[in-house]
């Protein structure tokens, strides 16, 4: 396996370019998107999507605070991050590919995991 670290916010084809020329498997994004509002976020997986779907069994995973975490999280400062609409995200997933992973089970549900995988 190989790590590529790479500027996705600010390079539009990287996704393309990491899945066609790199033969990459996997794009993963960790707690990267947490400073992006959700509208910018949601166009970089949306980009990072559709370089993934041309390639059958390759996945898009990536992390991000939940906003359906428990009352008590839910009033904590998160700094520079931002909270994101969790059911939002996963509804999107499920418009792209009937195959996702979801999980909250860690951290106390303050953080959740979407994985989605090409057909």
């Amino acid at each position: 396996a190989e790590i590529i670290e790479a500027d996705f916010a600010s390079d539009e084809s990287i996704g393309r370019t990491l899945i066609s020329t790199e033969r990459a498997d996997v794009l993963y994004f960790s707690g990267s998107l947490n400073t992006f509002q959700h509208k910018a976020a949601a166009k970089i997986l949306e980009r990072a999507w559709e370089a993934v779907a041309q390639k059958p069994g390759a996945s898009l995973v990536f992390n991000f605070l939940s906003d359906r975490c428990d009352a008590e999280r839910r009033k904590l400062p998160t700094g520079p991050a931002h909270r994101f609409n969790t059911l939002k995200l996963l509804d999107w997933a499920m418009e792209q590919t009937p195959v996702v992973q979801f999980r909250q089970d860690y951290l106390a549900g303050h953080d959740a995991t979407i994985a989605m995988t090409a057909v």
